[in-house]
């Protein structure tokens, strides 16, 4: 029997292609290893992908909808954190519509118009920074200058923090900033998660009943008929919005960014042309795939499927980068094409009825970001001048992230 592919390891975040595509070879689904869970499946095809995450009756999120028992991660988590698992995204239905039908509530509330002010606001002041760091220093990091803050100072202000609680919100969440997919990385993660939920658990019975703005007092104070979330239901539907909201808003980004840097043209396109950032957006969210694979489904029975024989509950990854990279529904789907007419088609905030709920606000942010740095830093290029690369990505699995992306004026 062929070794099987280590999907944690064997994938190269800077260069996928051809490794995605050696998986496609084998097959639309295809068995492989994963760290702590032991043999798992990835989709490899955009119709596999598709299936698995729209398919309710055969793909399940819930151990207990797979004839298992258990928690749906193979590790124990601490009593700080294991309310993580009531939220929207780790249940079926029913529970699943009535969570999210909380959040849908309380999200239709939020203005549309006061985040967009406040992903401009933050982009104006953070890049007006980094130009000035930039000038003093020969050169400046994009992660730790931006892309880590801004999508986090947005999404505090979504969650309606008055701007003593920004600053806290910020510290709690610099080990999510800083993540690395490692036992280490994962306990400083888990720790941060804990010290934050007891803050806002704090601060957010002080909303209950009260004139207050934001989805945190939204959550609160909603209720269906008897019906209320609890405060581990509403903990766990915060930390869902913080992690997956601005994990993928940082991580576009940072591949946005880089991809300029490597290609001038486009900067001067976009600049020429501002009308052109939302497609090139919808594009890189497409072709860089900021999150690679979203959390996997249990198969609900013993089924075939995509060529492989699954046993109810055997565990399924979606690929959404190589959902995204098929030439199936893409044309040369590995070449950036800004006139691309089916991007919007992309798969990189998942499908059905767990898809990114943040999605609107990852593409106000990211289009607020680009027009801000291209207009007020418009001479910005690679920092080539170190010791070191100017970029470097890090190996973090179902992640294209960077350890680091410095850049200078010209």
């Amino acid at each position: 029997m062929a070794k099987l592919l280590n999907f944690a390891n064997d994938i190269d975040t800077e260069h996928p292609h051809a490794g995605i595509e050696a998986l496609r070879a084998l097959g639309p689904v295809v068995p492989m290893k994963m760290p702590l869970m032991g043999k798992i499946h990835v989709t490899t095809t955009y119709e596999a992908t598709a299936a698995l995450l729209t398919q309710r009756e055969r793909f399940v999120s819930e151990p207990k909808n797979a004839g298992k028992s258990g928690s749906p991660v193979p590790f124990p988590l601490p009593p700080s954190v294991r309310y993580l698992m009531d939220g929207f995204i780790q249940k079926d239905e029913p529970d699943h519509r009535r969570l999210r039908g909380f959040v849908d509530k309380a999200f239709a509330k939020s203005s549309v118009t006061a985040l967009a002010e406040a992903s401009y606001d933050h982009s104006i002041e953070l890049v007006d920074r980094m130009k000035g760091t930039a000038g003093q220093n020969g050169g400046v990091d994009y992660l730790t200058g931006f892309s880590t803050l801004m999508p986090m100072r947005v999404i505090s202000v979504l969650l309606g923090f008055p701007p003593h609680m920004q600053e806290r919100f910020l510290e709690w969440m610099k080990p999510l900033r800083q993540m690395e997919v490692t036992p280490w990385g994962i306990f400083r993660i888990l720790g941060s998660v804990g010290t934050a939920s007891k803050g806002i658990e704090t601060w957010s019975k002080t909303l209950v009943n009260a004139d207050a703005q934001g989805l945190i007092a939204e959550l609160v104070n909603l209720q269906e008929g008897t019906d209320r979330l609890s405060a581990n239901e509403m903990k766990a539907i915060v930390f869902t919005l913080i992690i997956a909201g601005g994990e993928t808003t940082t991580h576009l980004l940072n591949g946005a960014l880089w991809y300029l840097l490597k290609h001038p043209e486009m900067k001067e396109h976009l600049r020429a042309n501002p009308a052109d950032i939302p497609g090139f957006v919808e594009e890189m969210l497409r072709w860089f795939c900021p999150l690679t694979t979203t959390k996997p489904r249990l198969s609900a029975c013993d089924q075939d499927f995509g060529g492989v024989r699954l046993k109810a509950g055997d565990m399924i990854f979606p690929s959404l980068l190589a959902a995204n990279t098929d030439e199936a529904v893409f044309t040369d789907p590995w070449t950036f094409d800004l006139k691309r007419s089916n991007a919007v088609q992309h798969m990189a905030f998942g499908s059905g009825i767990h898809n990114c709920l943040g999605r609107p606000l990852v593409r106000i942010e990211a289009q607020a970001a680009l027009e801000v740095l291209l207009d007020r830093w418009p001479d910005f290029q690679a920092d080539e001048g170190g010791k070191e690369p100017w970029y470097m990505f890090k190996n973090t699995m179902g992640r294209r992230s960077f350890k680091w992306l410095r850049m200078r004026s010209a």
